[in-house]
């Protein structure tokens, strides 16, 4: 099998643009990590083939025999050759303004195997006011949301009373995520410029700390491998994650296993690696977010656990193996990773 990697930012997404994004770092960290484990993998199942693409300003030390360098400009026309050239094709991409999708669309087309979400998934988890709808339809644990269109008098004042978060209805990680309160009034100029360009949530804001569940889906089951602490700084109304401990949650398995459960139920066509979000304060764990990809979380998971990920994501798209049983049977040890994030 030949397989397309495709991390967006480090391949070919900011074509045309500068590489100050903030998430390049976090790119790096993953791409880098499933290239490792792809490498391991390849060692005991030598029919896989992978290549990945690279921005031609970035350099690269390892796997260049793997590295297709993009070119300087129509980078979806690159991509797509790549998508037409191989077997399987692994999207890490944004949710936003539809990347994510449109990238599997082009599998799909292709008759290609896709390693990941399906199209219709990515497009109930990448709209955030969406997943709160269907997740409390199936009576999980939300955080209430409405779509924010004005910062009006009345907004103002109940800067006065409470907090808020304010963030894009189909925003990926902790990207212009805002905590709104009384000493924030000073960013609303800066707010209301973004909600003019772009759709935005507002939620009540709830105290408690961060968790993550990275697990793999199947079509009939789900495999819950790590449950990670992120560790969140925020800063000047702002939001950024500062490092991350997978396996820092083990404590909660049991309840995040039962919410996911649920989750699996929910929204079919979740498909390989998926993270979910969660809040956990002194008397919920509430769901925060879907995401229907790799996330940062996935750069300490080798380390973490007792097998390779790659291993298990990749068998449940062979053919020849129909069910997660096998997988299933193993006894899965988790240790604490801890990986810094911010810069």
């Amino acid at each position: 099998m030949k397989l397309f990697v495709c991390e967006y930012f480090t391949g070919g997404g900011l074509i045309g643009k500068d590489l100050s994004s903030n998430f390049i770092r976090e790119g790096e960290m993953i791409i880098k990590s499933l290239l490792a484990s792809l490498s391991k993998f390849q060692k005991t199942n030598q029919d896989i083939e992978f290549f990945f693409a690279r921005d031609y300003r970035l350099r690269t030390k390892k796997f260049k025999n793997s590295c297709l360098y993009t070119p300087k400009k129509n980078i979806w026309s690159f991509w797509e050759s790549c998508i037409e050239k191989s077997d399987a094709f692994w999207p890490i991409a944004p949710e936003t303004e539809n990347i994510l999708e449109r990238l599997s669309q082009i599998a799909i087309k292709r008759k290609k195997i896709l390693i990941g979400s399906l199209p219709k998934a990515i497009r109930q988890t990448k709209n955030k006011y969406l997943t709160n709808k269907i997740l409390q339809r199936n009576r999980l644990p939300i955080i209430p949301s409405r779509i924010f269109k004005k910062i009006s008098p009345k907004f103002l004042k109940n800067l006065e009373k409470r907090n808020w978060i304010l963030k894009p209805i189909d925003g990926a990680g902790a990207d212009e995520v805002f905590i709104l309160n009384k000493a924030t009034k000073k960013i609303i100029d800066v707010i209301e410029k973004k909600i003019r360009n772009r759709m935005f949530i507002l939620q009540p804001y709830l105290a408690g700390q961060v968790m993550s569940l990275s697990a793999i889906f199947t079509k009939d089951d789900f495999i819950p491998l790590t449950c990670n602490k992120l560790i969140i700084n925020p800063s000047k109304g702002s939001v950024h994650y500062q490092k991350i401990e997978v396996g820092g949650a083990e404590f909660l398995r049991n309840e995040m296993t039962r919410i996911v459960k649920k989750i699996h139920t929910a929204f079919s066509g979740l498909l390989g690696y998926v993270g979910i979000d969660f809040i956990k304060n002194r008397k919920n764990l509430v769901v925060l977010e879907i995401n229907p990809r790799l996330t940062t979380s996935y750069v300490g998971l080798a380390r973490s656990i007792n097998f390779n990920p790659v291993e298990i994501i990749l068998k449940q798209f062979d053919k020849n193996y129909q069910n997660m049983r096998e997988v299933k049977k193993r006894k899965l040890t988790v240790k604490k990773v801890v990986i810094n994030v911010s810069r």
